[in-house]
């Protein structure tokens, strides 16, 4: 999957390329056993996707034409490539060590949630922080991909703080 995703990521433009980093964490489900924190660890993946995608709006990500190139002459332009790609490979490296844990464990402990299986407090704003990040999304990816799920916390809370540096760096790249 990784010489995929290098192949998706050098025919693609930097905005194309965003739009499927954000896209990603609609792919990613919760095992069982996040029991009753699978509701806040939702959340707080929602939120990291908003303020991913909130950068993405600020710096007009979809209406600038130095994002439109897979190979751009802008350095600040060139940086936000890499971080992105290093956040694809986040999520493509987390995905493996699902994939790793389903392999060496029993069906049983492969259920996942759902998002009815929310409070209806928390499916709402899940529902509308997911809506908030679409808007900010011109198109869908071209790459879908299959749904995996995370089943440690510690997985999860690696994700979900790395995101929010590369989000940082990007951040102080783009002012």
């Amino acid at each position: 999957m990784a010489e995929a995703f290098g192949i998706v990521a050098g025919a693609m433009g930097v905005a194309g390329l965003f739009n499927n980093c954000v896209d990603c964490f609609e792919y990613i489900k919760f095992g069982r056993n996040f029991g009753q924190d699978f509701e806040r660890c939702q959340l707080k993946l929602d939120i990291t996707k908003l303020h991913l995608s909130r950068w993405g709006e600020a710096v007009k990500i979809n209406d600038d034409p130095r994002f439109c190139s897979s190979m751009p002459a802008d350095k600040s332009v060139q940086l936000a490539q890499s971080i992105i790609e290093d956040i694809m490979l986040l999520f493509e490296s987390a995905r493996k060590k699902s994939k790793r844990y389903e392999l060496g464990t029993n069906q049983q402990h492969l259920a996942i949630f759902e998002d009815m299986d929310m409070q209806p407090v928390g499916r709402a704003l899940h529902v509308k922080l997911k809506d908030l990040a679409f808007r900010r999304q011109k198109g869908t990816s071209l790459v879908k991909k299959t749904a995996w799920a995370l089943y440690g916390k510690k997985n999860l809370e690696e994700i979900v703080n790395q995101i929010a540096s590369y989000v940082d760096e990007l951040e102080k790249a783009f002012p």
